[in-house]
């Protein structure tokens, strides 16, 4: 069975010492457009399910991160949301083929689900 790949490439590296100074600015300001960390426990968890393609939770469609919360919906209409040390807190929804997440955002303790069939569902995951 061939398995998928992603590879993203860029077509113009920045020279070292342009990336460097933009950097020394970005850290000297304070502000960071984005912080890449590796997630190894949730990307276990995601390879996993994706085995289970008749009974599973389903494939990662869309995902949402802040500081407590990482959400994560899929195509067959569940979200699971982890905590910050890479547990499965919660697993919203309910499955339902052709109704999956397509969008999800979280703020503070409350997640929210876009579905394809347009319903918008909130969940208070701390309750």
């Amino acid at each position: 069975r061939a398995r998928e790949t992603v590879s993203l490439t860029t077509q113009k590296q920045q020279p070292q010492q342009q990336q460097q100074a933009v950097s020394k600015r970005a850290a000297a300001s304070g502000r960071y457009a984005a912080k890449l960390e590796s997630l190894p426990s949730i990307s276990k968890q995601l390879a996993k399910n994706a085995q289970y393609r008749d009974h599973g939770p389903g494939l990662p469609a869309c995902l949402s991160m802040r500081r407590k919360f990482v959400a994560v919906g899929t195509n067959r209409g569940l979200t699971l949301v982890f905590d910050h040390f890479e547990e499965v807190r919660r697993v919203l929804g309910t499955a339902a083929e052709g109704d999956g997440v397509t969008a999800v955002d979280v703020r503070d303790s409350v997640v929210a689900c876009g579905h394809a069939s347009g319903v918008v569902a909130l969940w208070d995951v701390v309750k």
